[in-house]
């Protein structure tokens, strides 16, 4: 009795040791997560179990947001999914977490590989579905050998058929009340074939077909339209008038009742045209052509498909699960859409005007045609980043067509019709190098500004010049030679003035170190729309009119091993008034024109500090004010440190009303005047003569 108590413990204890073990104490908070997942877990089963699906895939979702390693909640989620409608791309990741983390709660693995396995089969994955129910331990039900046969049916070739087959006959006798298996059978299988299995297998499902229908009168209609195809005689006639009896259609019934001789091929193709009208599979439709002679029904025929309006469904694999749809108006294709992977999620779509191809879309990109099969534009994520790129191209450049219209040669033959149906032809789009070849010009996003595109003008492979736009409006230009960036004018503050010119020189050697890692990036996002670390050219100097004067104002010139000029032209003569230099090593060169002179005094300091003062040949003393931050040159010392003290402060307090960094001014004070000089962070001071007084102006 003991024994069988500790058995009975073990198997009720068994969904808690299917979790892989915690690597956490049970106090932790990791604990109390894993705690409230379970119970999330619990309350997602229950609201599965009573289809209350929405609530099911919520509490399966807050469960994972506690603890993202239980199956259990992944596979829930799955089939709340699935029971809702979702389409498989949505589902099928849900199931491959799960299995993935195999981490059970209550030992759901198998019935998770059996939905992982039936999703493979039906996304065209049909030799990993065989793999999945194979796998140690290997699953044996109904579920899973209908999974089997079905995919051993799309793999497609001899030996598949052959395993198929075995499949369905097994099943005939295991499973002899399920249904899918006959049906399975009969879709996949040609009426046509003289193979003895095919006869047999078929033969015995024929004489079940009344036992299916008496249990479930209103199921399997297509089993009963689907076994008629392979019954001859009077008993095709039965299965055939049972079907009408219950009051049941398919658009089978027209090509088997006509085969028959209960239907005339008028009526026939009346029938199939009242599912055409909407949507139907285009072998229903050939195979009904090809049983149409009567000159009065090809007639009506060849009348409906030169106005036809409807969706054509085709298998263009031939596995059995549609993946084109095709939809026409006036007789012509009007649109193509493709999932060739079956997974409910479209590939790409084609519109057409009157049957001819204007724009494709899918997996992430666009392209139009002017004239087809001449390309206009291709927009996709062409770019290193993988953002769009939209190409441009001349007429008649370049030659893409992903579909063929042909005429149909059947319909051409047999109604005298001309019915275009598309051919894929599988083409490759062309790839960027195919695409900038060809271009005139290729606009890709720029994350400069905020809803910015850059739009590259090409010439012979190579960039000529670029717009720059942010929410349409124009903001910069540029000029480019050898794929290089040479000018950039730029509108800075949007106010419509292009008032800033850059200049760029060409660094492939890579030796200038002419700016930091940021401001490389920051140059490269400017002409590119993306950072970039190592390129190839640099900016040389810019120029700035801040006035609106046309004449530059600010201008700043960089050079080897982060060195650069500045230049300031305060009174708009075309001439710089302050110019400051500052080297890689440290060593500054503020110059400035002294008054009423003219002459360049340079300033040279060193780690911020004023070592010497030069104006050509002559040279200056510097001291620095006994209050302020201010520096005097060639400073005599003939009043006392209160008037100079005083001097400094209110030169300081002119120099603070601009924030220009370099900006010079004639300050007075008590009668006395001298020329203030900011250059960057150093302020200078020299006093003018009297005898030069007035002078100043005449210059």
């Amino acid at each position: 009795m003991k024994k069988i108590f500790l058995l009975l413990f073990f198997i009720l204890q068994l969904p808690l040791f299917a979790l892989k073990p915690a690597s956490f104490s049970p106090d932790s908070p990791e604990a109390a997560l894993r705690k409230s997942a379970l119970r999330s877990l619990e309350l997602a089963k229950d609201y599965l179990s009573k289809k209350n699906y929405e609530a099911a895939l919520s509490q399966a979702q807050l469960g994972a947001s506690y603890d993202e390693n239980i199956s259990d909640l992944y596979f829930i989620m799955a089939q709340a999914k699935e029971f809702t409608g979702c389409i498989k791309a949505d589902v099928l990741p849900l199931v491959a977490k799960a299995l993935e983390l195999d981490s059970w709660a209550d030992y759901n693995r198998d019935n998770a590989r059996l939905m992982y396995a039936d999703l493979l089969c039906d996304t065209g994955r049909f030799s990993e579905t065989i793999g999945i129910l194979d796998q140690k331990p290997s699953i044996f039900s109904a579920d899973a050998e209908f999974v089997r046969a079905k995919a051993y049916y799309r793999l497609g070739g001899d030996d598949n058929l052959l395993k198929a087959r075995v499949k369905i006959d097994g099943a005939r006798r295991i499973y002899p009340a399920d249904t899918r298996f006959p049906l399975l059978f009969f879709k996949y299988e040609d009426p046509e074939d003289s193979s003895a299995d095919v006869k047999r297998i078929a033969s015995f499902f024929i004489s079940q077909v009344r036992e299916y229908v008496e249990v479930s009168p209103d199921k399997d209609a297509e089993l009963e339209i689907y076994a008629s195809l392979f019954a001859e005689g009077k008993e095709k006639v039965n299965l055939l008038k049972s079907f009408k009896a219950r009051g049941l259609s398919h658009p089978l019934y027209a090509r088997s009742a006509l085969e028959a001789g209960l239907i005339s091929g008028t009526e026939a193709f009346d029938y199939l045209s009242v599912f055409a009208s909407t949507s139907i599979n285009w072998k229903y439709v050939t195979d009904l052509v090809c049983l149409l002679f009567k000159r009065e029904e090809k007639t009506a025929a060849e009348e409906y498909f030169a106005s036809y309006a409807g969706t054509v469904e085709y298998d263009i694999t031939r596995d059995g699960i549609t993946d084109v749809f095709i939809k026409y108006s006036r007789g012509r294709v009007q649109e193509i859409f493709s999932d060739l992977n079956q997974d409910g999620r479209i590939d790409w779509t084609l519109i057409c005007d009157y049957g001819v191809p204007v724009s494709c879309t899918g997996n992430g990109s666009c392209v139009t045609w002017e004239e087809y099969p001449y390309v206009k534009t291709v927009t996709g994520p062409y770019s290193a980043d993988g953002r769009d790129v939209k190409f441009t191209l001349p007429a008649e450049t370049l030659s893409w067509s992903p579909v063929r219209m042909d005429i149909l040669p059947l319909f051409k033959e047999k109604l005298s019709c001309d019915f275009y149906f598309p051919t894929l032809t599988f083409i490759p789009l062309p790839d960027s190098f195919e695409l900038l070849a060809a271009s005139s010009d290729f606009e890709i996003p720029s994350s400069e500004r905020k809803g910015a595109v850059i739009n590259f003008m090409i010439l012979d492979s190579e960039i000529k010049e670029a717009v720059y736009k942010a929410d349409g409006k124009t903001y910069a230009f540029a000029r480019f030679e050898g794929n290089v960036p040479v000018m950039r004018i730029c509108d800075a503050d949007g106010d419509g003035i292009f008032e800033t010119t850059e200049v760029y020189g060409l660094d492939d050697d890579n030796r200038m170190n002419v700016h930091s890692l940021d401001d490389v990036r920051s140059v490269t996002t400017n002409m590119f729309g993306v950072p970039k670390d190592n390129a190839y050219f640099y900016l040389k100097s810019v120029h700035i009119d801040t006035d609106r004067d046309t004449v530059p104002d600010f201008s700043e010139e960089y050079f080897e091993n982060g060195g650069k000029t500045t230049f300031y032209d305060t009174d708009a003569d075309g001439k710089w008034n302050v110019r400051h230099t500052r080297y890689g090593d440290g060593r500054e060169e503020a110059s400035f024109l002294e008054v009423p002179s003219g002459k360049s005094v340079t300033v040279s300091s060193k780690d911020g500090k004023p070592s010497l003062i030069t104006a050509g040949d002559e040279k200056f003393a510097v001291s620095k004010d006994s209050v302020y931050d201010f520096y005097w040159i060639g400073n005599s010392f003939e009043y006392s440190k209160e008037f100079y003290a005083e001097c400094a402060r209110r030169a300081l307090l002119e120099l603070s009303k601009t924030h220009t960094q370099g900006y010079s001014i004639i300050v007075e004070h008590e009668g006395e005047r001298f020329l203030a000089v900011r250059c960057g962070s150093l302020c200078f001071g020299k006093f003018i003569p009297q005898a030069d007084y007035g002078k100043e102006n005449d210059d």
